[in-house]
């Protein structure tokens, strides 16, 4: 059986679900994926998983770094499981990147490269935000993307933790500005000027960094995905 209760943040309200195993979902009300994996018949209680978790927020959430994890059982594909385990390793207020992940992957896999776009796949649909850290992930570049509870709220979460900010931006047109990116891919190069326009400035003025971007994002278009930045 599977049991619920809400919890008040200081960035808004959250949604918990535990089975008799461990924490199974936490989400931000009205984020993307919101109770996903939540079945139709569940029960609004606090049981004891709950009780830690709430412990957890409450430590959290004035500041301070938890000392303990609840119990967690996420249900997802044995690459999903894999991805989320990294992301339980990232230290407290540090952060990594898409990239980073598909390496150490990777490594665990004894193969020569893994994914980022499948890694970004994972991260999005991580379904236990916040303790399972997703909004520690972020793009090479230091662009600031893709959490499902919103950029407001990961830019609120890493500030919470203290987290330098100084490196990290929000890319001004968001997903739009990717679509626009997509719109390009039949005529993306490698050194392709015309694609530079469309990369965050402060890449403007290093070659090698744009033609490796222009070259991702050149791949991603023709997988008829999105750029993992």
């Amino acid at each position: 059986m599977v049991y619920t209760c809400k919890y008040k943040s200081s960035i808004g309200d959250i949604l918990l679900a535990t089975d008799e195993i461990g924490l199974i979902g936490l989400w931000f009300e009205g984020q993307k994926y919101f109770a996903n994996t939540l079945p139709d018949e569940h029960i609004p209680q606090e049981t004891e998983i709950l009780t830690e978790t709430i412990k957890w927020l409450d430590m959290y959430f004035s500041g301070e770094e938890p000392n303990f994890t609840p119990p967690l059982h996420p249900s997802g594909s044995s690459f999903r499981q894999a991805v989320w385990q990294i992301l339980l390793q990232i230290p407290y207020g540090q952060t990594i990147t898409y990239g980073e992940i598909a390496r150490k992957l990777a490594e665990t896999k004894n193969t020569s490269r893994m994914s980022a776009q499948a890694v970004g796949g994972a991260v999005g649909h991580n379904e236990i935000s916040i303790i399972i850290p997703c909004h520690r992930v972020v793009g090479t570049n230091g662009s600031l993307t893709g959490y499902a509870g919103g950029i407001d709220k990961k830019i609120s979460l890493l500030e919470l933790e203290h987290t330098d900010m100084s490196r990290f931006f929000v890319p001004k047109k968001g997903t739009a500005h990717c679509q626009k990116i997509l719109a390009c891919r039949g005529s993306l190069k490698r050194n392709n000027p015309s694609c530079y326009k469309y990369l965050p400035k402060n890449f403007r003025t290093r070659k090698a960094e744009q033609s490796k971007l222009c070259a991702q994002i050149r791949a991603s278009s023709l997988a008829g995905g999105m750029p993992v930045w």
